[in-house]
């Protein structure tokens, strides 16, 4: 057993390193072009890719808490971007969709989404970068056991299992 973390090579330092990364660029550049916040863009991109999605949904997608989606969709039907409404899959569902201005800022975030995703994934052929992804995935799927480490229950928004079918 090791007697200091090797921050050089843990999947958790590296990891958690990389996210606050991409969330502190992301932020920055998604507000500076296109005012918005992170997530604002990641309910924007969600709703754009799941049309039709309760904010339920959209939460438990991104591993988030409901109430920072509800604030989210608030702020963004506020702002014309979202539109919330009623739908008959059942008496209380409210699905929520783009509005003609949330889709053109949505392809417009998108550019940006994809020139970022560019270039983090520069480097890397096509087969380092679907192995990445697995990787990923897998790590997902893992985090059962690691939320059950001390009796810990995963949070219920979170659910690995949406990742079992890939590899």
């Amino acid at each position: 057993m090791p007697e200091v973390l090797d921050l050089d090579n843990s999947i958790l330092v590296l990891l958690t390193k990389l996210s606050n990364m991409i969330s502190a660029t992301g932020q920055a550049t998604f507000r500076a072009r296109h005012g918005l916040g992170s997530a604002e863009w990641k309910v924007l991109s969600v709703v754009a890719g799941r049309p039709q999605s309760s904010g339920a949904e959209i939460a438990h997608f991104l591993s988030v808490d409901r109430g920072l989606v509800s604030r989210t969709v608030q702020a963004l039907v506020r702002r014309d971007l979202l539109r919330v409404e009623r739908s008959g899959r059942q008496s209380n569902y409210q699905a929520v969709s783009l509005t003609q201005k949330g889709d053109h800022v949505h392809k417009e975030a998108l550019i940006t989404a994809m020139e970022r995703e560019k270039l983090i994934g520069a480097g890397m052929d096509i087969v380092e970068r679907d192995a990445v992804i697995s990787g990923l995935k897998k790590m997902l799927v893992n985090m059962k056991a690691v939320a059950g480490l001390n009796g810990l229950a995963l949070p219920s928004v979170i659910d690995p299992d949406e990742f079992n079918h890939s590899s």
